[in-house]
Parts: structure tokens; C-alpha cells; sequence
């Protein structure tokens, strides 16, 4: 056989049995650490139909940190500062579709343990501060929600771009020649007497 025709025929070598996409997952659940994302599962499928496409579940262990990656604070002055006094809430990253894996079947879901009305001191213009501040906390929180959708939709892409750059290294030309060399595949069987 010529060199192009053993490439052909193992195109496929280095993504058929072994799971290619574990360094992939690996360095992009260390990246999402480094911003306050925890991820708990990946999924992909691709790549080469309408429908392909890679996503996570997981949490934001980290908000404050999560906040300052993705430049939040000064978007929402109010959570940000019902977190500098100790305030928390929780995002967590859940699937919504299970028939694909793409960014749309993961969606974000908010819940607050705090508002400012249980954390400020208590007497009548504390009270009525606090209530002032959690109605403009209650549209932050709703606006949140949209904006980390969006945000975590956006690393799931980015899950999938890197999938597809490391599939598609694995089956180019060259990776596939270095498989056949470094495992000797174009060498004919010996036979057996």
C-alpha cells in the first residue's frame, strides 16, 4: 500500500478506541476552575451533523470570582454588594435536554439564600432601605440569569471548538502517519506455521 492509502485507511486510528477527548476535558474543566466553574459532566457529539455540539453541568463555586472573570460587578452593583457583606447565591448549570448535547440544553439556574433585608441591621429606615435595595436586587438576579445563559453557552462552544481542533489534529495526515509508524501498521502479518 502507498502512504496515502494507509492514511486512509487509518483515518480513524487515533479516535476509535481510545477516548481521545480526555486531555480536552481535562484542561477545559481546569480553565472553568480558574474562573469559579466547577463542572461536573461533559458531553459532546460531532462533528459533522446539524446538531453536534458540546456542553457541561457543573456550578459557580466561586461567584466573586466567577464575577470579576467575566466582568459582572459593575453590571450588577447591587448582587455585588450583597456579596461584599457576606450575601451568597448559587448557579448551577443543569442540562435541559437530554437527546442532544449542544450549548441550548444547559441553562443556568439562580437561587439566593440572601437578599439585604436579611442581612441589614433591623429598625424602620434599615427595613425600608432593604426593601428598596432587594426590589433592585430581585431585577439584577433576573437579568443574571440571562447574562450567565449566555455566558456559559459561550464556554460550551468554546468546549466544542476545542473537541473539534483535537479531533480534527487526530485525523489529519500527519497524526495518522505517526500512528501507523509508532504502532507499525503498515507492516504485513506474519504468518503462522
Amino acid at each position: 500500500m502507498t502512504k496515502e492509502e494507509l492514511i486512509e485507511k487509518y483515518r480513524h486510528f487515533n479516535v476509535e478506541h481510545t477516548e481521545w477527548w480526555d486531555c480536552t476535558y481535562d484542561n477545559f474543566m481546569e480553565d472553568m476552575a480558574k474562573i469559579g466553574i466547577t463542572v461536573k459532566d461533559m458531553s459532546f457529539s460531532g462533528f459533522w451533523s446539524q446538531g453536534d455540539g458540546a456542553s457541561f453541568t457543573g456550578y459557580v463555586n466561586d461567584n466573586k470570582c466567577f464575577f470579576e472573570a467575566h466582568n459582572l460587578t459593575e453590571t450588577y452593583p447591587y448582587i455585588t454588594k450583597l456579596m461584599s457583606m457576606g450575601g451568597d447565591f448559587t448557579l448551577t448549570i443543569e442540562r435541559t435536554g437530554h437527546h442532544y448535547v449542544h450549548e441550548n440544553t444547559v441553562s443556568v439556574d439562580l437561587s439566593f439564600a440572601d437578599m439585604f433585608f436579611g442581612i441589614a441591621p433591623r429598625d424602620d429606615l434599615r427595613s425600608a432601605v432593604a426593601d428598596h435595595l432587594d426590589k433592585l436586587l430581585d431585577a439584577e438576579y433576573l437579568a443574571l440569569i440571562d447574562e450567565v445563559n449566555t455566558i456559559i453557552r459561550g464556554h460550551c462552544r468554546d468546549l466544542y471548538r476545542r473537541l473539534e481542533e483535537e479531533y480534527n489534529y487526530l485525523t489529519s495526515d500527519e497524526a495518522v502517519w505517526e500512528a501507523i509508524v509508532a504502532n507499525e501498521l503498515d507492516q504485513p502479518e506474519e504468518e503462522t506455521v
